[in-house]
């Protein structure tokens, strides 16, 4: 059975089924800040594996100083969004798996999307690493930082539950 396909809108993506909904990721995040949880345990988002325990094994490319107050630091739950805005352009960017802090340089969202496990899936591809690139910016790549109001822009295709 051949399936009917209707243009993206997005040169690299190119045709997607004609029913799934094409929506803007930003429906489905609520950016928030939640500090002064100095006790929980320090996260890191990283380009591989997405929201990481600090100091897991494969967390060898962070040799940030983890400073002595950590009370700035932003808590997070398991299920949230969490973004590297200055390594997102690498696809620094995930759910996370855990309840703990993050860096105060972290976008942080609450997702609001009945499958996590897809929608992790969906964003952590390689089709939407190009659109955090997109929308990064700075003076050198190695310093570039994503723009918050870029998740308004991004599309997010949605099938249906059952497939």
């Amino acid at each position: 059975m051949e399936r009917k396909m209707k243009d993206s809108g997005i040169p690299w993506i190119g045709e997607i089924p004609e029913h799934w909904e094409i929506c803007k990721l930003s429906n489905f995040l609520t950016q928030f800040t939640e500090k002064n949880h100095a006790d929980k345990p320090l996260l890191s988002v990283t380009r591989d594996k997405g929201v990481i325990l600090r100091g897991e094994k494969g967390d060898d490319d962070n040799h940030n100083v983890i400073p002595e107050d950590l009370s700035g630091y932003k808590h997070v739950l398991p299920g949230d969004f969490i973004i590297n805005k200055m390594k997102s352009w690498q696809g620094s960017y995930g759910l996370t798996d855990f309840e703990g802090i993050v860096s105060p340089a972290y976008f942080t969202y609450h997702l609001n999307f009945t499958h996590k496990k897809f929608f992790s899936i969906a964003l952590r591809s390689s089709a939407y690493i190009p659109f955090f690139s997109m929308f990064s910016k700075g003076i050198r790549v190695d310093q570039w930082d994503l723009i918050p109001e870029a998740l308004k822009m991004f599309p997010f295709f949605v099938p249906p539950v059952a497939e």
